[in-house]
């Protein structure tokens, strides 16, 4: 058994959820980002002790390491730090964005597991699951290929993105981009494109191509689950000591005026 501790407070709505073999067996929210400072610990103790594990099962550490607000990104990193330095156990980052663009995926096309590089990982799923998608024409994918680009907020026009394929496979790495009526025109071409996340609002209001799809944006605890688990069977740990949240640019933070 593999018991994973997931910490998720890089956005507005931040989390605490707990996995065994990559099935999340327990998640608890706080959709206040103010308070993900005073939420994470807290909720950390909840969770174990309503889970009936000890801290001390834990076998790894999990952290949606970015991009996205500054102060949720240090305070996540130092509290995953710190567990995973006192228990001597790894230290998991994973990509927010991956998480996001996941999360939206296996929701959209109805899958139960992540499937990328021939590896799959079966997980429950909640039935009858109906996302808010909206775009300029269509009533619907109809089964076709798409592509998904979750966007973190930042501020003005700005956001962080990535362009997925079907596969997990960045199409367009993570960057920060000033969005505009044009933003992944050529790509809008080719295939239909999700876009979900807090940075999707603006961009919903200016792009009008009908192959730009808008979602709600899941929560990614059992993406970041399966995740999890797939990381720590493949090893991939980050070095507790130098292990730096992945800001995108120099700063950003959400809960910032003009955000």
């Amino acid at each position: 058994m593999t018991l994973i501790l997931h910490i998720e407070v890089s956005g507005k709505t931040g989390f605490v959820s707990i996995a065994v073999n990559g099935i999340v067996k327990d998640t608890i929210i706080n959709e206040n980002q103010m308070e993900h400072a005073s939420f994470l610990q807290p909720a950390i103790n909840q969770i174990l002790g309503r889970s009936g594990f000890s801290i001390k099962n834990l076998d790894a550490i999990a952290l949606s390491n970015g991009p996205g607000s500054y102060t949720g990104l240090r305070v996540g990193m130092a509290s995953a730090k710190g567990l995973a330095f006192a228990l001597n156990i790894p230290l998991i980052a994973i990509n927010t964005l991956k998480l996001m663009a996941t999360s939206v995926r296996m929701r959209v096309a109805g899958e139960n597991s992540i499937n990328f590089v021939n590896k799959i990982i079966h997980a429950p799923y909640e039935i009858g699951y109906e996302p808010l998608l909206q775009n300029t024409g269509s009533t619907g994918l109809g089964g076709k290929e798409f592509l998904t680009c979750p966007l973190v907020d930042a501020r003005r026009m700005d956001v962080f993105f990535g362009l997925f394929d079907a596969e997990n496979i960045e199409v367009i790495p993570v960057c920060s981009a000033t969005i505009g009526v044009d933003f992944l025109h050529e790509h809008l071409k080719t295939k239909p494109i999700i876009f979900s996340g807090s940075g999707a609002a603006k961009l919903q209001k200016i792009i009008t191509h009908p192959n730009a799809y808008f979602a709600a944006q899941p929560l990614w605890d059992k993406a970041f689950g399966q995740f999890g688990y797939i990381y720590y069977k493949e090893k991939k740990y980050s070095d507790i000591a130098h292990a730096e949240p992945f800001y995108c640019k120099e700063f950003y933070d959400a809960a910032a005026p003009g955000s």
